[in-house]
């Protein structure tokens, strides 16, 4: 379930002195102001205030975590296990349902709530489940919809393609001879489109994007082609899904665990000849985590550009593995 905290920047506690003008419409004399003695919407701490409050209230609920991911908590009791993802003032509530519904009778005692009972819309996500709840997907037909208006008429006319990017391709940076102003735009535009689709469920062209993400301030007309052709393979392949199933072997364990697959090639970029890392984290069989970054140095062999890939995969196993850590 997903649950909406009302007013939530209004519950934080101040641990300064602030003051502001009267508002209109309040009789006061020249000179006065108002001491705030919580906080409200405006202020440049309010989320933090309501973040550090809110996390303070599931603490004295029994919910442990937050250490390693601080926007991730759970509890264990009789009425079962509830995780709670935290997104400003909205929530996520996964687990069993005794225990879910458990803790939002809980939080209703100290905040006003509005709750959801489906995940059709959270953090511009869908989630769907089986019937069986066994399995779920999770993909993100909202931002797919706001890609056909805004670029579908763009790439109408292109054919069919059966991989995100050319093969082979490199973009190169073009601060010479740039595509028209508003072409920069519309490059700009859809690259960032591309990158909140592949932060949360199309792992499969994260590559490309990478790629494109090169020359946002100097798009060439090679680019800007290689942007319409990978818009194009997503709105063809608009039914794909991240497949949420764990692996029936690994629930047999009993067990968290985590895989990982780690790759690199090595100096492609034609401009500074410097490698591509790329990995995808399994956790109990499902994707969670998954990137294709440049290195940060360049490698001298293929045997270091892969060690360099390989240190950046075994970073974000650390990172996950404290998260589950701080949740026993």
């Amino acid at each position: 379930k997903i649950i909406d905290v009302e007013t939530a920047f209004l519950h934080g506690v101040l641990e300064e002195e602030i003051y502001m003008d009267c508002p209109p419409g309040l009789a006061h004399t020249s000179g006065e102001c108002l001491l705030l003695l919580k906080s409200i919407y405006g202020l440049v701490q309010a989320a933090r205030q309501y973040y550090k409050m809110f996390i303070g209230v599931l603490r004295e609920m029994g919910f442990v975590g937050g250490d390693a991911d601080p926007c991730l908590m759970m509890r264990e009791n009789e009425l079962g296990i509830v995780y709670i993802a935290i997104w400003v003032d909205d929530s996520l509530l996964v687990g069993d349902k005794k225990a879910i519904d458990g803790a939002i009778e809980e939080l209703k005692r100290k905040f006003k709530l509005k709750i959801e009972g489906t995940l059709d819309d959270y953090l511009s996500c869908e989630i769907s489940l089986s019937p069986d709840k066994k399995r779920g997907w999770i993909h993100q037909p909202h931002l797919l919809k706001k890609i056909e208006k805004k670029f579908g008429p763009l790439v109408a006319q292109l054919k069919e393609y059966k991989t995100p990017g050319t093969p082979g391709y490199s973009v190169i940076r073009n601060i010479i001879e740039k595509i028209p102003k508003e072409e920069q735009s519309i490059y700009r535009s859809g690259v960032g489109s591309l990158l909140f689709l592949v932060k949360h469920s199309r792992p499969d062209i994260a590559n490309a994007v990478r790629e494109l993400s090169k020359c946002l301030d100097g798009a060439s007309k090679a680019a800007y082609k290689e942007l319409k052709r990978l818009i194009k393979y997503v709105l063809d392949t608009r039914e794909l899904a991240l497949k949420l199933e764990p692996s029936e072997t690994e629930l047999e364990k009993g067990k968290w665990s985590l895989t990982m697959y780690s790759d690199s090639d090595y100096a492609t970029d034609p401009e500074n000849r410097i490698s591509i890392s790329g990995y995808v984290l399994f956790l109990m069989g499902v994707p969670i985590s998954w990137r294709s970054k440049s290195q940060k140095s360049v490698t001298l062999s293929s045997t270091e550009a892969e060690y360099v890939a390989l240190s950046e995969a075994v970073k974000e196993i650390v990172f996950v593995y404290q998260v589950l850590k701080s949740m026993k």
